[in-house]
């Protein structure tokens, strides 16, 4: 620009070559106009960066204050462009026809009779026994490790859970009157009105021995208490392995099932496992009490010879007589 107007200038001074000095100061006041430009320049690309610093600052500041109310403000922009705010009514015909607001918080959907048994306590019961049970510990011959104490810790709290399972399910359970017929050294070990499950019933159960070692002597079970054993191991395997399955059915959001079957398939499988318990405990501790009353024999036997000595005594001395001298206690003797 500067050179357009030094040529104008030239066009016109082109005859007097002493007078071109005369518009020098032109030229240098067209520079003195660009430096001041620039400057000014400058200074408003600085001042337009302080402003967008700002405006940046007070947008995060903005976007930060209002996170929590985002989607209240979403949702206020949806509807803004349908609803008119000032008196609820629709802004043009045409919308007239379409969804009217409704509330956001609406009432939740009336639950199945699935989901309503999911949030059961008998659903939860159900569950804790599938975790316990996978839970338990083999042993390498496939048997459970009741010998540790963790294996042991681990099958009473599963056992505990299938006792509060056939309490919740009402399971009709055989009954326990031949308990009143142990022995006093049995009997503690079951709580009364308790089904009872014990570890060391299970383990008996499972190892199947065919005799026991009592004082030296060899005692053999009978075939029907092996056989008991049998079935009752057998049956804690199948009621884990049921149990798993009809929790996969209840968690399965299409069972082929309802909830009532559901819950009787439980009740029929627990029952049939207690049937096996308890057939196998009255068996078993029964012919335990026989074998220690037959290891017992000699003791007994003693206690009774004793007994009779005793009153042989007590009768000679009430005669006057030495007891040593007497001809009952010498042909007993014999």
């Amino acid at each position: 620009m500067m050179n357009l107007r030094v040529d104008e200038l030239d066009d016109q001074y082109s005859g007097d070559a002493d007078d071109v000095n005369d518009y020098s100061w032109f030229v240098e006041e067209e520079k003195e106009d660009e430096v001041i430009d620039e400057t000014e320049s400058e200074e408003e690309a600085e001042d337009e960066d302080d402003d967008d610093d700002g405006d940046d600052e007070e947008e995060k500041y903005n976007i930060s204050e209002s996170e929590d109310d985002l989607e209240t403000e979403i949702l206020m922009r949806r509807c803004s462009k349908h609803i008119c705010l000032n008196n609820n009514l629709y802004e043009s015909e045409d919308l007239s026809q379409g969804i009217p607001l409704r509330a956001s918080t609406a009432p939740a959907r009336p639950l199945t009779e699935l989901e309503d048994f999911r949030r059961s306590s008998d659903f939860l019961l159900l569950e804790n026994a599938v975790m316990l049970s996978s839970k338990l510990m083999k042993r390498s011959d496939n048997k459970y490790d009741l010998d540790s104490s963790e294996g042991q810790r681990i099958c009473k709290r599963f056992l505990g859970q299938i006792e509060r399972l056939c309490e919740n399910f009402t399971v009709k359970t055989s009954s326990r009157e031949y308990r009143s017929e142990f022995s006093q050294a049995y009997r503690v070990l079951f709580v009364d009105a308790s089904l009872s499950y014990l570890t060391e019933i299970l383990d008996s159960a499972q190892e199947g021995f065919p005799f026991l070692y009592v004082n030296g002597e060899k005692y053999m079970f009978s075939q029907d208490v092996l056989e008991a054993g049998q079935k009752l191991f057998h049956g804690f395997c199948e009621i884990q392995h049921e149990l798993n399955n009809i929790y996969s059915l209840a968690c399965d959001e299409n069972p082929h099932a309802s909830v009532e079957e559901i819950k009787e398939d439980i009740r029929a499988n627990l029952e049939a496992f207690d049937k096996y318990w308890v057939t196998f405990e009255q068996l078993y501790v029964f012919e335990l009490m026989l074998i220690e009353a037959d290891a017992r024999r000699y003791i007994t036997n003693a206690v009774e010879i004793e007994k009779e000595i005793m009153g042989m005594e007590m009768k000679e001395r009430s005669k006057g007589k030495i007891f040593l001298d007497s001809e009952e206690y010498n042909n007993c003797r014999k």
